[in-house]
């Protein structure tokens, strides 16, 4: 081999031999990365915070990140030390400039991370270091407020109220910190909260984006304190939301069930009720039917509603689009027991509305609903109490392709029918009638105020009927 031959053969060698050095090196480099991602891992996990400052002087990324396999829980380190409590870790990765403000994959801060764990003491270690934090937002719009009071914790709501936090933000969907506090249904400190929100001066009527406010939430959660702390502070018991209920009919919707025919109402949502009457709500709105409290709680047979809210002011014959009306509402659900509340309000009869009977809409007054649907109970009722059956023609005339098939079916009951549309009231009848209308409202009470016979008195307040 010539001697400039040996020559390219050694640079060659000389270019391998560098090549490699170079490849062990990024080895080692990649395996000393490798092992500050884990060592970081361990020494937060085990709470070794004297190992985590070797670690992080080592050169160590104090925002080193993780990925878990599903991507749903990448996180910080600084996020992992929060989560776990971590006090003394956190303080070591905060005086390593560890960036306070850094988000995981939901952009949530290890500030919100402390809030939901309660760790507050650590979340002050945070703020002290950057306080603008306070107000950072995570995917959603919510802020570490609104985590604080998802937990109920009141020493983090205080803190971050210390540090400034917005107690009015809202998320994208418009909710405040007040308002997921009132749609909590299972702390117990929730009057605690409310109070420590309203002294630094939260709004109680911003609406969500379904134009609700704090008052609609704690109606609809039935809790009575909650209802009663907004109402103190200047709530409006009358805000409607985008399906025109207020909290009042909120409350009735949401919370009021039928079981075995009856509807069944616990004491915190009689309390709520009784609150917000008392604030003013109004009984008499005829925006929509279901902005109305009489027919809401017609509409769930509940009976003891109608007649609270008719002892408060409630109009018995409201008035709207449909003309629908409570006792038409009753008469559709084949309910009495409403009825007869109704009944001792001298509520009108006749009046006729819009009721949707599966595909078909009908346009009918109580009694022809009735007879229609078979219900003879309803029909019978409302004759006792002063219905004139002259007004169905088909019965005054024995107009035979006009009756329902259902009567058709009962030929005594139609014949009791067809005989009271041909016979006129008695005279005794009349007077009674006359006497109900002039009373108005509360008949049976005051009947007995009437220097009449127990008999008469007995007559006016249709005790055959009424019991």
């Amino acid at each position: 081999m010539s001697l400039e031959s040996s020559r390219i053969c050694n640079n060659v060698k000389s270019s391998i031999d560098f090549r490699h050095i170079i490849a062990q090196f990024e080895d080692s480099s990649n395996k000393m990365a490798m092992d500050f991602e884990y060592e970081l891992f361990h020494a937060v996990s085990n709470n070794e915070p004297e190992r985590l400052k070797e670690i992080l002087e080592a050169g160590a990324d104090p925002d080193q990140f993780y990925e878990d396999i599903t991507r749903i829980g990448s996180k910080s380190i600084l996020h992992m030390a929060c989560e776990k409590g971590q006090e003394k870790c956190v303080k070591v990765l905060v005086a390593y400039n560890a960036n306070p403000r850094i988000n995981d994959r939901w952009s949530q801060t290890p500030l919100m991370y402390c809030m939901m764990t309660h760790h507050y003491e650590m979340g002050e270690i945070i703020l002290q270091q950057e306080p603008a934090t306070v107000n950072d937002e995570d995917r959603y719009g919510k802020t570490a407020l609104h985590k604080a009071v998802e937990t109920g914790c009141e020493e983090s709501v205080r803190l971050l109220l210390r540090y400034n936090a917005n107690v009015n933000h809202r998320t994208h969907g418009g909710v405040t910190a007040m308002m997921f506090l009132c749609d909590s249904t299972d702390l117990g400190n929730v009057a605690n909260v409310i109070k420590l929100l309203l002294d630094a001066a939260a709004e109680v009527d911003i609406k969500d984006r379904a134009l609700r406010t704090a008052l609609h939430y704690a109606a609809i959660r039935k809790n009575p304190t909650a209802v009663e702390l907004l109402l103190r502070a200047g709530a409006d018991p009358n805000v409607m939301d985008k399906t025109g209920r207020t909290p009042l009919t909120n409350i009735i919707w949401e919370n009021v069930r039928i079981k075995d025919g009856q509807s069944m109402i616990d004491p915190d949502i009689m309390a709520c009720i009784e609150l917000l009457t008392q604030a003013g709500s109004d009984l008499n709105v005829t925006v929509m039917e279901y902005s109305n409290p009489l027919i809401v709680s017609a509409s769930l047979k509940a009976w003891m509603l109608v007649r609270y809210f008719l002892d408060h002011g409630a109009d018995p014959n409201p008035k709207f689009h449909s003309s629908v009306t409570p006792l038409l509402i009753s008469a559709n659900k084949e309910d009495t027991k409403t009825a007869k509340v109704l009944l001792d309000w001298n509520v009108n009869l006749y009046a006729k509305g819009h009721i949707n009977q599966g595909l078909k809409d009908t346009f009918r007054d109580p009694v022809e609903l009735s007879l229609e649907s078979g219900c003879i109970e309803f029909v019978m009722l409302l004759v006792g109490c002063g219905y004139f059956l002259n007004r169905i023609e088909y019965l005054r005339k024995n107009m035979v392709p006009g009756i329902p098939q259902t009567l058709q079916d009962e030929p005594e009951i139609l014949l009791w029918l067809q005989v009271n549309a041909r016979n006129p009231h008695s005279l005794f009848k009349t007077v009674i009638f006359q006497i109900r209308s002039i009373l108005k409202k509360k008949i049976c009470r005051k009947a007995e105020k009437l220097p009449l016979p127990r008999k008469l008195i007995e007559s006016v307040q249709l005790k055959d009927w009424l019991g």
